[in-house]
């Protein structure tokens, strides 16, 4: 079930974070009230700073580049099949050439 609009409690308790810091206190003190790393509480403030509401959001993360391209394993994969070499040859092969 997804979470609705302003209800995810990574948003609620990076807000809470954020009013804290209004309310003068110190990142310091923030993180111990909050249970987080002092960092965090300053990468949230300057996420919300720079990106208003969307800096509040989690961050999803990027996805990561393949070394080898899907084409490249079903070549791979077919060869392996083709010339009935083992799961090792294929580890030496992909070591030696990527």
């Amino acid at each position: 079930m997804p979470v609705q609009e302003g209800k995810d409690p990574c948003v609620k308790e990076r807000l809470q974070a954020i009013l804290l810091l209004l309310d003068e206190k110190t990142a310091i003190e923030v993180s111990s009230i909050l249970r987080h790393n002092e960092k965090t509480i300053r990468r949230w403030a300057k996420a919300r700073n720079e990106k208003k509401y969307e800096g509040s959001k989690p961050w999803k993360g990027q996805k990561k580049k393949l070394r080898i391209s899907e084409e490249e394993w079903r070549k791979i994969g077919r060869m392996a099949i083709d010339k009935k070499i083992t799961l090792k040859e294929v580890y030496v092969y992909i070591w030696d050439k990527y």
